[in-house]
């Protein structure tokens, strides 16, 4: 949203309300809304003319799946997970807020209690003994499930994360976790009938990994040095560069986008696939810029 004209006295006219100029991506193009039908009569206001300049000359830029575009706030959330047409946040009073996914600037709205989770993912499909829920990871270590649905539920106990979880992804009927220490661990996404517990495997050693999520069948993760990652699920795979990961500290994935909460309190979006002429697109064959789980960045 970029501006607004207050209209409502037009009511007396048969009808009034609020002028809106906005932007916003919508799959791989750029829409501008000027909020008026007659545009074309102000062009020799220099503040009209600096404005259709503006619009046309982003418009004519080629367009970069790698750009992340702002599309609300979520200050002091704690963890974030796409789930079909929703976004959902722990937010720092300990509930969970819910907003559509969409690229529109609109606020979170409380759906029920949500204490101490640090960490939220969903999968895309269920499996044998793992739902088609929000995953959760608390302080205590705790995995919990409840409906990835707008709507009031409670949560359910899972079982257990590795110690101090900070971030959840599910892939391919896997649950992945990333401790405090950056190292990465895998478990089944569901428990096998008679099962009480779930075995936690780490994939890969303590590194300067800071965020982690799932989309389109691959992993993504945000580097300490603000460096977006992708990888293939499974162990023994080496982590590729996407590009700057506009300043996450949280990671959501989302109907092949992806979802990040800055420093700043910012909800930003991009495409998962890298900018045009820089290569390849994700699961296509090229060199590993990225070796190994330590991600010592002296070795790209």
């Amino acid at each position: 949203m970029l501006a607004t004209a207050d209209l409502r006295h037009w009511d007396a006219y048969g009808q009034g309300g609020w002028a809106v100029m906005g932007v916003f991506d919508s799959g791989a193009g750029t829409v501008f809304n000027a909020g008026t039908v007659n545009w074309g009569a102000a062009l020799d206001d220099p503040v009209v003319h600096r404005i259709t300049r503006n619009v046309l000359t982003r418009l004519a830029a080629p367009p970069r799946t790698d750009r992340w575009t702002a599309i609300g706030a979520a200050p002091g959330a704690t963890a974030l997970a796409g789930a079909g047409a929703w976004l959902f946040a722990a937010l720092p009073d300990g509930t969970l807020g819910v907003r559509p996914s969409g690229p529109q600037n609109l606020p979170l709205r409380p759906l029920g209690p949500a204490p101490g989770i640090v960490a939220l993912a969903a999968p895309r499909e269920a499996v044998t003994g793992g739902p088609l829920h929000l995953y959760a990871a608390d302080g205590a270590g705790r995995l919990l499930l409840r409906p990835a649905r707008p709507e009031a539920a409670g949560w359910t106990a899972a079982g257990r994360c590795p110690a101090g979880t900070r971030a959840l992804a599910v892939c391919d009927g896997l649950l992945y976790a990333l401790d405090g220490s950056g190292a990465l661990w895998s478990a089944p996404q569901g428990l096998p009938a008679g099962s009480t517990a779930r075995e936690w495997t780490r994939l890969a050693p303590p590194s300067r990994l800071v965020a982690l999520t799932a989309v389109n069948g691959r992993l993504y993760a945000v580097t300490a040095d603000d460096v977006l990652l992708h990888r293939r699920p499974g162990p023994a795979q080496d982590w590729q560069e996407l590009g700057p990961a506009g300043g996450s500290v949280l990671l959501a994935g989302q109907a092949g986008r992806l979802v990040g909460l800055g420093v700043d309190g910012v909800l930003r979006t991009r495409g998962v696939l890298p900018a045009q002429g820089a290569g390849p697109a994700p699961g296509a064959a090229r060199p590993a810029v990225v070796a190994g789980a330590a991600l010592d960045r002296s070795r790209a």
